[in-house]
């Protein structure tokens, strides 16, 4: 029995039992971000955009990013990486959940980030089923794959930050702005 590889040539792990999707983030090494130095950073950021970007090109999804951040993102890592984590996820569920309606379906997820003074704003649309619902200002669990999307509201809060979440016909649109102080080390906020 041959065993799956990670970008990195090791073996993968399993996802968990119950239904529960593994992450891409998950995959990469869980460092103690508050000891991290800003070289174990980078290292750890692009592994896991590896991860993510190996997950969408096995599944032919095309991908956009669209980012313009300054040295910080005016949020400390763990909720940046809350938000995106479960953004990217949801949008991969989403794209495959599509794929099951209509297999030549062409996919693709849009990541956009971009930090203007005291606000940060992250756009991520994806591809969808048709009838991927929104229930209460939240996508149906049963749509999204879990409840990240909890845990993205629960971080926008935190921020005193506006979502919100849709189906635009097939595309599902995700939006969010939060308040940040500009150009602050967030590092201490953790």
């Amino acid at each position: 029995e041959k065993s799956a590889k990670d970008c990195d040539g090791k073996p993968e792990e399993k996802a968990p039992s119950g239904g529960e999707r593994a992450s891409a983030a998950e995959q990469a090494e869980k460092p103690d971000v508050k000891q991290e130095s800003p070289e174990a950073r980078k290292v750890r950021r692009a592994k896991a955009k590896a991860a993510y970007a190996e997950q969408a090109r096995k599944e032919q999804i095309e991908v956009k990013l669209d980012v313009e951040l300054e040295k910080e993102a005016g949020i400390p890592n763990i909720d940046l990486i809350t938000i995106l984590a479960n953004a990217w996820e949801n949008a991969l569920f989403g794209c495959a959940e599509a794929r099951k309606e209509d297999s030549e379906r062409a996919c693709i997820i849009h990541l956009s980030i971009r930090k203007k003074k005291n606000k940060l704003a992250i756009y991520c649309s994806n591809t969808c089923k048709m009838e991927a619902g929104v229930e209460k200002g939240l996508p149906r669990p049963e749509d999204s794959g879990g409840l990240g999307a909890v845990s993205i509201v629960k971080t926008v809060e935190k921020f005193d930050g506006e979502y919100d979440f849709k189906n635009n016909h097939g595309m599902f649109i995700f939006r969010l702005v939060v308040n940040v102080l500009p150009d602050q080390d967030v590092s201490a906020m953790v």
